[in-house]
Formats: C-alpha cells, structure tokens, sequence
C-alpha cells in the first residue's frame, strides 16, 4: 500500500500572466504618479527645468513628450520594459539642494515617496 499522496495543480500558467499584468500595471501607474509628482514640485522660474522631465526606456533616449500650455510636459505614455523618469535641466541637482525659493530641498525624494505612497495605498 503506497503512502503517497498527489495534488494535481492546474491553471498555474493563467495565474501567472494575472501576476505579471497586475505587476506591469502597478509599475506603469507609479511612473505616471512619480512623472506628475515630479512635474508639478519642480519650481517654475521660466518653466525650462519643469519642461525638461522625460520618461526613457532605460538605456535609451527620451520618448518625445508632448508640451501643454506653459511649456509643462503632459503624462506621457509609458514604454513598455525598463525605464527612467529623467530631466535635462542642467540646474536641476541644484534646485534639489534647495537653492530656490518655491521648492524645499530634497523635492526629488520627496515627490518619488509620495508615489510610492500613492501606489501602496492602491
């Protein structure tokens, strides 16, 4: 008399592909959160360094984003695979540092943990 039990496991492949799009769509709405969040902190003198935010596929260059009034860069569609949410303000590290007025220091950070945040509460 054999001891052995078996379970039949079926449907794994279908679960899998649910994990993998839900994981593609979390992924997708964080950087759109992240993009906003960065877009909208960034300080406004003449509008250049809020402008310059792009999302790349990683190790690429920037998709075009499409400008808005004020030369603010809309939600950009997000490429499928790795990206970079990135900005070719050449001051940008210093607006960061706190060298402007209308921005606290650090504003990178803090607008990529209030994405997280977002997307954690989803």
């Amino acid at each position: 008399m054999s001891r052995n039990v078996e379970v039949k496991i079926t449907g794994l492949d279908a679960a899998k592909a649910d994990i993998v799009e839900e994981v593609k769509d979390i992924t997708r709405t964080f950087i759109r959160l992240a993009f906003v969040e960065l877009r909208d902190t960034t300080p406004v003198d003449t509008g250049t360094a809020r402008a310059s935010w792009k999302v790349t596929k990683k190790g690429g260059t920037p998709d075009a984003v499409p400008y808005g009034p004020h030369r603010t860069p809309t939600i950009p569609v997000i490429p499928h695979g790795d990206v970079n949410i990135v900005s070719s303000s050449p001051y940008m590290k210093y607006l960061n540092a706190g060298h402007s007025q209308q921005a606290p220091s650090r504003f990178i950070e803090k607008a990529v943990a209030k994405a997280v945040a977002q997307v954690n509460r989803r």
